[in-house]
């Protein structure tokens, strides 16, 4: 969602049956691409499931009844492969974009390519933090 500058990062909270993904939809959360790194999402994102794990675990304790909605079509799945091989930055417009998803300990940050080298780079070195 980062990379495709998508105006929401989501996530969802559902039920799985052997097809995974197939099963019912009970909560989708979702926050604004502001150019935050993938770090400060997963951080924003988990506190939203939280808050909705507890209240699955509160209906349940106080027997009221979970609301499921079924799945309609496909999500968005990005592969390893697929961020792996977008990782270098080719041209100046997709530095800002790039270095925010890719910025994420310990795994590789994106790069420019230079001589058969790569150089990374961090999004701090370049933007003032949000």
């Amino acid at each position: 969602a980062m990379l495709n500058n998508e105006k929401y990062i989501s996530g969802t909270v559902h039920s799985i049956d052997h097809n995974l993904d197939k099963g019912y939809l009970f909560k989708k959360v979702r926050i604004k691409n502001i150019f935050l790194t993938s770090y400060q999402i997963e951080c924003l994102l988990s506190r939203k499931f939280s808050d909705i794990f507890y209240m699955i675990i509160h209906k349940i304790f106080s027997k009221q009844r979970l609301k499921f909605k079924k799945i309609i079509g496909k999500g968005n799945f990005y592969s390893n492969f697929n961020l792996k091989k977008n990782k270098e930055i080719k041209t100046f417009k997709e530095l800002k974009t790039k270095l925010f998803a890719f910025d994420y300990n310990p795994h590789e940050p994106a790069y420019v390519n230079i001589n058969n080298k790569k150089i990374y780079l961090k999004p701090n070195l370049f933007f003032k933090k949000i």
